[in-house]
């Protein structure tokens, strides 16, 4: 089967998308041979999604979605990383409201926010339609009593 040219609209899709599968990847510490596994495809096939050489199917698009708990268009997304990275920015400069208003910084705290960033990384499909997070202490004892 000869090869057939692509659009420009088609390689500029595969190019963001490699580029999105690719740093979530790096993000989670996978191995080309894992997201392959859960495709079942080659590693190969997975390089090529990366450098833009190559689109998924359909269904596996699908799968490369769950994988990494994200919406198929946010997938694809042009602003996926810039987003991310921003997200990340805006966590590790967050500061908690003391009952008097006082701001504290949360600084020294760079293992519990990579934490907190990774969790909501990964159950990021919850977090749409820019609706607020809530947080929820599990046990009220969890609360430190001088906030």
């Amino acid at each position: 089967m000869p090869n057939r040219s692509i659009s420009d609209d088609e390689l500029s899709f595969n190019l963001n998308l490699g580029k999105n599968l690719k740093y979530l990847r790096k993000q989670k510490n996978w191995t080309q041979t894992k997201v392959a596994e859960g495709l079942s495809v080659s590693f190969q096939q997975i390089q090529k999604y990366e450098k833009g050489l190559n689109a998924p199917s359909p269904t596996s698009l699908c799968k490369l979605a769950q994988m990494f708990k994200c919406s198929i268009d946010r997938l694809c997304s042009e602003n996926l990383i810039h987003d991310l990275k921003t997200f990340k920015e805006k966590i590790e400069n967050l500061e908690i409201a003391t009952a008097d208003g006082v701001a504290v910084p949360l600084e020294g705290m760079s293992g519990e926010i990579e934490a907190l960033t990774n969790k909501l990384r990964k159950n990021s499909q919850v977090f749409v339609n820019n609706k607020p997070l809530v947080f929820k202490f599990k046990k009220p004892e969890e609360v430190d009593p001088w906030l």
